[in-house]
């Protein structure tokens, strides 16, 4: 088994520490880009939710508009009927253009009773309208804010990382290349790429296992590189205090 001095198995502890931060860091890269649209998808809800309400409030000016039409169309109809019963000399006749006549003012009636519903409505959709568009301003001005402070982690978070991969090939250089081999090793076939663990009271932080009493005296009073029996992991115990 190959010996390590203390401070070569420091170089070690603090490569797994930076991949320990590393990984962190990415966990948090992973989450923000969810994050962003999420909140991307709040936005294109709220906004349509609003466009929704605008175009509802327009079909109802059309509704109006169109009815306006209507009762137009049949004062008309009203005017061209009465017109015509100065020249009718029939009886029957004149009473069936009477009998249009109403029931051309009641249709009018019917159609301008909706037009004052309609009005109403349109009167109060308005008022909540305006109530919305104000909000959605301010919503707005959050939204905008609160994406800006996520895209200013995000690039925090790239830094940091770049800033770690920097630092880690630095720690790396000062290892002995045999060493640093067998760190990437053990690294590259332990799931999650955690190499190293500690090992507080017989248990190995990597895999929560008790290793042999053997094992543990060992770690206290050689230097030889050691490995959990259960997961393969490079042990270690800090001698300076206990973790």
């Amino acid at each position: 088994m190959r010996e390590v001095t203390r401070e070569e198995m420091d170089v070690l502890i603090r490569l797994q520490a930076n991949e320990d931060d590393k990984t962190k860091v990415q966990a948090v890269l992973n989450r923000l880009p969810e994050q962003i649209a999420l909140l991307d998808q709040q936005m294109a809800e709220e906004e349509k939710r609003i466009k929704d309400r605008e175009l509802s409030w327009n079909e109802q000016k059309k509704r109006y508009r169109d009815s306006e039409a209507e009762v137009k169309t049949r004062q008309e109809s009203i005017r061209k009927s009465d017109q015509k019963l100065m020249s009718i000399k029939s009886n029957k006749e004149y009473q069936a253009v009477l009998t249009e006549i109403e029931d051309l003012k009641r249709q009018i009636a019917k159609l301008e009773d909706g037009m004052l519903k309609i009005l109403f409505d349109l009167e109060e959709e308005e008022k909540t309208l305006a109530r919305d568009r104000k909000d959605w301003e301010a919503e707005k001005s959050r939204f905008a804010e609160e994406r800006r402070d996520l895209e200013s982690q995000q690039q925090e978070e790239e830094n940091r990382l770049a800033a770690l991969a920097d630092e880690w090939r630095r720690i790396a250089e000062s290892a002995p290349r045999p060493l640093l081999n067998h760190y990437l090793e053990v690294r590259g076939r332990i799931p999650g790429g955690k190499a190293v663990a500690v090992v507080r009271e017989y248990v190995c932080q990597g895999c929560f296992m008790n290793i042999p009493a053997q094992m543990y005296n060992e770690l206290h009073t050689t230097n030889i590189l050691r490995f959990c029996p259960f997961c393969n992991r490079i042990i270690y115990v800090n001698n300076r205090k206990e973790e």
